[in-house]
């Protein structure tokens, strides 16, 4: 039986991303769709290419689509690792490969002070394999990812173009930085 791959994933946004002329839900709908039978692949990950992701020995960018501008990346998540509350000014998806991640998402408050920010936060939620998780511009991207668990979690993402002008949250100091 023939699973589907990550070859074929990509192969198949080169085809349909350039039919949804730019209309992020529809990018986001192709997307999720690759992505949910991306999921159903149990051997998707070669073990040689997970103990690379583990020693730090690749980036785990799978792909880059010299046309589209999207790219794809596995990420390999130690126990307890967790990432700054952040966005990626553009487009993203996630799905759990194995084990879990807790997500929290964020809204954006406006303020009066250049460089303060106030954030809401919409929901937080762990997300086990098989589960798929989006980030849209401009007013649902802000988020927060962590491993909360004692094993490493594996997730794999795409994200509409290269991840510049990024911005990294403060929860404390209520300030806001480019990344």
């Amino acid at each position: 039986m023939s699973h589907y791959t990550l070859g074929r994933f990509c192969q198949e946004l080169e085809q349909f991303l350039p039919r949804c002329e730019g209309h992020q839900d529809a990018i986001l709908k192709t997307v999720i769709q690759g992505m949910q039978k991306l999921l159903s692949n149990p051997d998707l990950l070669d073990p040689d290419f997970v103990g690379a992701l583990k020693a730090g020995h690749t980036d785990g960018r799978v792909y880059t689509s010299p046309e589209q501008g999207f790219f794809v990346q596995v990420f390999a998540w130690p126990p307890g690792v967790e990432t700054p509350v952040h966005d990626h000014n553009t487009w993203g998806v996630m799905g759990i490969l194995e084990n879990q991640l807790a997500v929290t998402e964020y809204q954006l408050l406006p303020t009066d002070t250049e460089g303060q920010f106030q954030l809401k936060e919409l929901d937080r939620f762990n997300a086990g394999p098989g589960a798929i998780v989006y980030v849209s511009m401009p007013d649902a991207e802000i988020h927060h990812i962590r491993n909360p668990t004692e094993t490493y979690s594996f997730s794999v993402h795409i994200y509409g173009a290269e991840l510049e002008n990024t911005h990294v949250f403060d929860l404390e100091s209520g300030q806001v930085r480019s990344a």
